[in-house]
């Protein structure tokens, strides 16, 4: 755990919260606001700051950057987030509130790419999965990866997850071949919705 130390944008005071306790950081008014659970009773309260948001956002391994629906900047504590939900392609992020009424906010990307950025921000690896086949079960890396077959090497579990895979899909690689893209021959016949598209993630 970790605190943020910063300054009251009314007075220049100093603020000092507990990371775990902040939802998330946003702009408003042209004013860094933080909102942050109340640690007694966990009640949300919003201070206003004088620091950069960028800043506020890089002071905390637990604040993950996004946009929301309005294509703002807002820093989300990922470890507060309670729910993932989808509508037209568009995620929700469901807030585990405590003590306060249940709060929520729409993003400007979709909850794979959310997942992704998660992902990301805990050290982990992602690769952007362009298609599926059916037969021999192939998982279809997208070329801006690169050769990428070191991570994909025989034996080797990873989990597929967003729009192109009806079930968040955990496969086992028989093969990998890198030509134009990464072919990742796995031992499951992928189930896939219209669109092939989602992330790769190797543990």
């Amino acid at each position: 755990m970790s605190k943020l130390i910063l300054r009251r944008e009314s007075d220049g005071g100093e603020v000092s919260l507990e990371d775990s306790l902040v939802l998330k950081a946003f702009t408003a008014g042209g004013v860094t606001n933080v909102q942050y659970l109340e640690e007694v009773e966990g009640y949300r309260k919003i201070v206003k700051v004088s620091d950069v948001l960028a800043n506020v956002g890089g002071m905390s391994d637990n604040l993950t950057v996004t946009t929301d629906l309005n294509g703002e900047t807002i820093w989300v504590n990922k470890n507060r987030v309670s729910g993932v939900s989808e509508n037209n392609s568009l995620a929700t992020l469901r807030f585990d509130g405590s003590g306060s009424s249940p709060d929520s906010i729409k993003l400007n990307t979709t909850a794979a790419a959310w997942n992704n950025a998660v992902i990301a921000k805990e050290g982990g690896f992602s690769y952007v999965v362009d298609s599926f086949t059916a037969a021999p079960n192939v998982v279809v890396l997208d070329a801006a990866e690169g050769d990428v077959t070191a991570k994909f090497t025989s034996g080797v579990f990873f989990t597929v997850f967003g729009e192109g895979d009806a079930n968040d899909t955990i496969f086992s690689v028989v093969s990998s071949a890198f030509t134009s893209t990464t072919n990742i021959t796995v031992t499951e016949t992928p189930i896939v919705n219209a669109s092939a598209a989602g992330y790769a993630w190797v543990k």
